[in-house]
């Protein structure tokens, strides 16, 4: 999602050379017209229910190759949005009420029209009565995935997709809800924080945070100190959970390799390209460090081909498809957690990936073609999702692809082939 402080991203919302989930252009209208706004009132449903809401761009004008060119609005198309207007508009047809801001921007003296629309606060927005373009009471609607268009509600998918993000929200706002009436002290929630404190500092983990590196943690949200039975249940689980995928198991257990602290199982690989420690406690919080494979690559432990992929000189790099694959697999061991009861009601996924500043994405590979170059702006990213331990059951797929899109994004590669991801997926976890 691109960010809506600066003058230069709404300048890039703009000249984007496409429509994105989150991004919807319609050429020059007026607000005084019908048609325009039970198409904005439509639109402005549907991106109320996506995570980070979206951006409806005025005066971009679709070419019949399906391509958009930004010529600007009409003067008095542009004069007929105003902000109250707007909102008193919208609220007619949103419960619960919605927050979309007006912007308007000049770019060489062509006038466009950006609304801002917020997602929901707590509750998903429905339509609350019947109105042009076919607006139904009691609809839900969002935007599609494969397609980029405004649809009600398609699919189980979607739809868990909003409730997911609900469940997180309320859950929230439950805490802070009891923590202000005292019935929850506020260091409570930090007992996951203090059992990662108290882990040892191996030469191991000191390499990893040294290079480029991924850290995964996987948490119930609320804590317990015991949610195995005993470290021998937690060696248990891990040997016959661990997901294996293409000669690669996540996380690596090996009996012999394990090794039992006070309140936790764990275990560390030092075999370039793999760099990995992960932990596993008996509260069923889980973490796994390890550092990038691409840093290996043209050494012994990662030899390249020219056939295949030369490296640039001086260049990092994140591969896509292994990303893909991690995040599978990673969403793939917490289903398999939520199906023992180990993350109920809700849990936490959280991941980071550490060193990313100037690095490049690539598949590494001639059989798949990337257009365009897509590089890290920050050192750092993390990604978090609250889930119901049932979301993650029966939609553990669909979340592993969301979150690998969202790293994406953050090297400005806003749409991935997600019909490709998905099909790599089905033999990544096959």
């Amino acid at each position: 999602m691109i960010e809506r402080n600066s003058l230069d991203d709404i300048t890039n919302l703009i000249l984007w050379p496409r429509e994105e989930r989150n991004l919807e252009f319609k050429c020059s209208m007026n607000w005084n017209e019908a048609p325009t706004k039970a198409k904005l009132t439509k639109s402005v449903l549907a991106m109320a229910n996506l995570r980070d809401g979206g951006h409806i761009v005025l005066g971009v004008e679709r070419q019949p190759d399906d391509s958009y060119v930004p010529v600007g609005m009409k003067q008095d198309d542009l004069d007929s949005f105003v902000q109250d207007n707007l909102s008193a508009h919208f609220s007619e047809y949103a419960d619960p009420y919605i927050e979309v801001n007006l912007l308007k921007h000049m770019i060489d003296a062509r006038p466009f029209c950006i609304l801002r629309v917020n997602e929901f606060a707590e509750l998903p927005v429905v339509c609350k009565k019947d109105g042009a373009e076919k607006l139904r009471r009691g609809a839900t609607y969002v935007r599609s995935r494969r397609i980029p268009e405004t649809v009600e509600v398609p699919s189980q998918v979607e739809m868990r997709e909003i409730l997911d993000l609900a469940v997180e929200k309320r859950s929230r706002g439950f805490v802070r809800q009891a923590e202000r009436m005292g019935f929850v002290q506020q260091s409570r929630p930090n007992q996951f924080v203090e059992q990662l404190k108290a882990l040892p500092e191996t030469e191991i983990l000191r390499r990893i945070r040294s290079m480029g590196h991924w850290r995964v943690l996987i948490r119930p949200a609320i804590f317990e100190k015991a949610r195995f039975q005993s470290l021998r249940s937690c060696r248990a689980f891990v040997l016959s959970n661990a997901v294996n995928s293409g000669g690669w198991q996540y996380p690596p257990a090996h009996d012999e390799r394990i090794i039992d602290g006070d309140d936790w199982i764990g275990s560390e690989i030092d075999f370039p390209p793999h760099l990995e420690t992960w932990t596993l406690f008996r509260s069923a919080q889980f973490v796994f460090r390890f550092a990038f494979a691409e840093e290996y690559i043209g050494t012994e432990a990662w030899p390249t081909h020219p056939q295949f992929f030369v490296p640039g000189q001086g260049k990092l790099y994140l591969n896509i498809l292994r990303t893909l694959k991690i995040v599978s697999c990673m969403c793939e061991f917490a289903a398999r957690k939520a199906e023992k009861g180990l993350l109920e009601p809700t849990a936490l996924i959280s991941i980071a990936l550490h060193g990313i500043d100037g690095r490049e994405l690539s598949y590494m590979t001639s059989k798949h073609k990337l257009e365009g170059k897509y590089w890290g702006r920050n050192e750092d990213i993390e990604i978090q999702r609250t889930v119901s331990a049932e979301g993650f059951r029966t939609s553990a797929s669909e979340l592993a692809i969301d979150i690998t899109l969202e790293i994406f994004r953050a090297f400005a590669w806003l749409n991935p082939p997600r019909a490709l991801f998905e099909e790599e997926q089905k033999r990544i976890l096959s």
